[in-house]
């Protein structure tokens, strides 16, 4: 695979590689700016921001951008975090310039229209009802504010419909647009089956002319402690209880991968035997497993399951127990061994999927130290990391003394 990065006149970052093997084209456009930068009093507005990017241009109507994007069988999404908001979209590799089209312009041209920020906020409370539904999105919006006191990362992404979601105005949303999706705090990567001069080329055509000032933001690390905390929220109509477990630890730092790479191995280990204890051999559960949420700013452990009411307990137990497994350094040769074996194995079959890899390409660049293409480095030290540093960091971060636990039963 051949890849480039090339910075425009106006400082934004385009990133991209060759497959020749695949026949589709992954684009991501990564603005460095999430739900952690965001005044509390209107959380929620990177998330609500990222909608209204879709709702119409200069040239273009919301039914303008699907009738396209129909049209060539584009897939086109977005997804707001901690820390970034990233736009996506995946073709066909002959349709790169098409497909370039429309992103340069939702991002460069978008207008807000006022009706449709309206509408547009009862879809958003629509989407923040379902959220606590699902243990995915339960991980963002609930477990941080057991970990965190102080760190905005405590927010949740999509914010509260009642208290936050409820007040942003189309002014709030305007502002962001116009201070932070600015070139120089974007990257853009390219994926797939396009040649990275075609690819370059494109995507100069249509970013060169894209020009705004920039103010950059100071950020706030999370250092502060963790606390043993305890959060239940108790909602109406739901038949599944979802828990979490989480334990602080630190920012990702580019000077030690060897500390990232003995977190990934230690929260896969968790996973699996997670997944063995609590679904397979007690079948409590149909979700079950941890990760390693790691950004520039903060990161956390967490450890994801859900249950019958009537089986919460058992499943918080099994949960400590495997925790206090790692704690005690309960982790042998044979298990690092299969989990390095998993970890990079699926590293390489994500790979192999052009939209995942632009968006991790393009996310790197604002995560990973600045280093879009960092994720190699990060398997050699999977690679190469021995027992005693694995157990050297389950010491420093795994404490069942001192977690934050957090609980969304019914009602």
């Amino acid at each position: 695979m051949k890849k480039l990065i090339k910075t425009l006149k106006n400082g934004m970052n385009i990133i991209a590689v060759h497959n020749p093997g695949l026949q589709s084209v992954g684009i991501a456009a990564c603005v460095k700016f999430g739900s952690i930068d965001e005044n509390p009093k209107i959380n929620g507005s990177a998330h609500y921001l990222e909608h209204m990017l879709f709702k119409g241009t200069k040239k273009r109507t919301w039914k303008d951008i699907g009738n396209k994007t129909r049209e060539f069988g584009i897939y086109s999404n977005a997804m707001t975090d901690f820390e970034t908001t990233t736009y996506m979209m995946q073709c066909y590799k002959t349709d790169l310039e098409k497909t370039m089209d429309l992103l340069s312009d939702q991002i460069k041209n978008s207008i807000l229209p006022k009706k449709e920020f309206n509408l547009e906020r009862g879809a958003i409370i629509n989407e923040n009802l379902m959220r606590l539904d699902n243990p995915g999105y339960f991980l963002y919006d609930v477990l941080p504010r057991t970990i965190f006191k102080k760190h905005p990362a405590r927010m949740p992404i999509s914010g509260d419909n009642d208290n936050t979601v409820k007040k942003i105005k189309r002014n709030d949303l305007l502002k962001i647009f116009k201070e932070d999706y600015a070139p120089k705090n974007m990257a853009l990567a390219i994926f797939g089956g396009s040649s990275v001069d075609n690819s370059l080329n494109i995507a100069s055509k249509y970013f060169s002319d894209f020009n705004k000032t920039y103010a950059p933001k100071k950020r706030i690390i999370a250092n502060e402690k963790q606390s043993k905390t305890k959060l239940v929220i108790k909602k109406p109509g739901l038949n599944n209880t979802i828990i979490g477990i989480g334990l602080k630890c630190n920012e990702f730092e580019i000077s030690d991968l060897q500390e990232y790479a003995g977190l990934k191995i230690i929260t896969q280990v968790l996973s699996n035997n997670l997944y063995d204890e609590i679904r397979e051999k007690r079948g409590f559960s149909y979700y079950s497993r941890a990760d390693l949420n790691s950004y520039s700013t903060f990161g956390f452990i967490s450890l994801i399951s859900n249950s019958k009411p009537e089986n919460k307990n058992d499943v918080i137990n099994i949960m400590l127990d495997e925790l206090e497994k790692i704690e005690k350094q309960k982790i042998n040769k044979d298990d690092v061994k299969k989990v390095k074996r998993q970890i990079i194995v699926n590293n390489m079959m994500l790979n192999e999927q052009s939209l995942y890899s632009a968006i991790q390409l393009s996310t790197n660049k604002f995560l990973r130290g600045g280093n879009p293409f960092i994720s190699e480095k990060i398997m050699n030290s999977v690679k190469s990391i021995k027992l005693d540093e694995i157990k050297k960091y389950s010491s420093k971060y795994i404490n069942t003394d001192s977690y934050g636990l957090a609980i969304v039963e019914p009602k």
